[in-house]
């Protein structure tokens, strides 16, 4: 009898113990397949952003061509072409941002990114094809561009001022480039009331250097005190040590511009002659 119980012990034993292990197979698999679906969400995710930069980038192609014909059917007036080429430009930028963002993501994904790959490849295509297309449109107009009215200028004025205050850092760039190439293109026009946006983003540690480079040489080129003395202060105390080089370099040409026509104004006349 004892036997007998211990035999039926032990199958019962046996009998647990493999309902414990296909309980543990059960657990595993379904664990498995969520994250095999979690995966494949995160892919499926992923292929959308790229499709919605994909949107982005006809509809840049479309503001572009509205923005030539904005110029053509003004006759010239530049200002409306202005400002969407300088969003036109902002939204490039943006869309970079989002496609090294994709790229990040893809690499850390632990699934199949193989189609996602090629797809982030394309798009960095139709990005740089974009690109391209901005810049020939952009010199286009800068060949045809008349002379600017006074009334044209200070919307531009206007509106660069509004794009070095703003808080979205695309819009900031873009302001700063072009104040940097309307004051070359203007140089003897008055730029005073961007004097202060263009301090402000080149004190500003937080901005990206890629905004404060233009802003700054924007600002040397207009040969304001206060700008150069702005200039100065960066060069010693900014935490970007590369921005602090730029700066320090334009505030040596600013010194040594000064110091030639100090010389210049204090160099004596030239001895005249006197009959006798």
């Amino acid at each position: 009898m004892k036997n007998l119980l211990l035999a039926v012990s032990m199958c019962a034993a046996l009998l647990v113990g493999g309902c414990g292990k296909e309980d543990e197979k059960d657990k595993e698999i379904a664990r498995l397949q969520k994250e095999l679906d979690e995966s494949n969400q995160r892919l499926d995710d992923m292929m959308k952003s790229v499709d919605d930069v994909y949107g982005d980038l006809e509809s840049i192609h479309t503001k572009e061509s509205e923005a030539l014909r904005d110029a053509e059917r003004t006759g010239g007036e530049f200002s409306t072409a202005d400002e969407r080429l300088d969003n036109i430009r902002a939204e490039l930028k943006e869309n970079r941002r989002k496609i090294a963002q994709l790229e990040t993501r893809a690499h850390s994904s632990r699934g199949n990114t193989a189609e996602l790959q090629n797809g982030i490849k394309r798009l960095k295509g139709r990005l740089d094809e974009r690109d391209r297309s901005l810049t020939q449109l952009e010199e286009r107009m800068r060949r045809s561009r008349p002379a600017m009215s006074e009334v044209q200028f200070e919307r531009r004025i206007k509106s660069l001022a509004k794009g070095l205050n703003s808080t979205t850092k695309a819009e900031q760039r873009s302001a700063a480039e072009a104040a940097l190439e309307l004051k070359q293109a203007y140089p003897d026009r008055n730029y005073a009331a961007l004097i202060i946006p263009l301090m402000r983003v080149v004190k500003n540690d937080d901005a990206e250097r890629a905004t404060r480079m233009p802003a700054a040489q924007a600002l040397h080129l207009m040969h304001s005190d206060r700008g150069d003395y702005a200039i100065d202060g960066v060069s010693r105390y900014s935490n970007d040590r590369e921005f602090r080089r730029y700066c320090t370099k334009l505030a040596a040409q600013r010194a040594e511009e000064n110091d030639l026509a100090r010389m210049e104004r204090e160099k004596p006349e030239p001895a005249t002659l006197t009959e006798r």
